[in-house]
């Protein structure tokens, strides 16, 4: 578990900054509808708010649902690196920047000074939730290669070894 500590700990907060997100996008949402109900708006801008909500929803819920995926992964001791988890895991990653990135468009939407908090502490999260999963990836890639070079290196080596030993029975027949 120590080498996928580091993608255990990302896909926690990776888990637990998007559910925390979709709770306070299901209060936005709930009481951005009960406000335009309230205030008689135009049908055309109800349903554009409410589409942005709800695509930024499915992002999100994305989000969660791949950073449960990886996470899943690792307590069942799977190798996240490889094959189709490996596809996973760079999905993950792509929607955790890609929803910091939003987090940081947000906050600089002329929202409230809380809100502008709360973006900014959910992008550093996120950001920090990817580099780690990129980190711990790198890391097993120089892994992979040492370990491919130890092959390659012994294959050579044998190699080397059947070589010298046609080439001494060949003296060997010649005297």
């Amino acid at each position: 578990m120590k080498s996928k500590s580091k993608s255990f700990w990302a896909s926690i907060i990776g888990v637990v900054v998007s559910g925390l997100y979709i709770v306070a996008l299901f209060h936005i949402i709930s009481t951005t509808w009960i406000s335009f109900k309230k205030s008689g708006l135009d049908d055309t801008r109800i349903a554009v708010e409410g589409s942005l909500y709800i695509a930024l929803m499915l992002v999100i819920i994305t989000t969660f649902a791949l950073s449960v995926a990886i996470l899943v992964k690792i307590a069942k001791n799977k190798d996240i690196f490889n094959g189709r988890n490996r596809k996973i895991l760079f999905s993950d990653i792509f929607f955790l920047f890609f929803v910091a990135f939003l987090c940081f468009v947000l906050s600089v939407s002329g929202v409230g000074t809380l809100a502008v908090i709360l973006y900014v502490l959910a992008l550093i999260l996120l950001s920090i939730s990817a580099t780690l999963l990129l980190v711990d990836f790198n890391e097993n890639l120089k892994i992979q290669k040492e370990n491919r070079n130890k092959i390659d290196n012994t294959a050579t080596q044998d190699n080397f070894y059947k070589i010298e030993e046609i080439m001494n029975k060949n003296i060997n027949d010649k005297e």
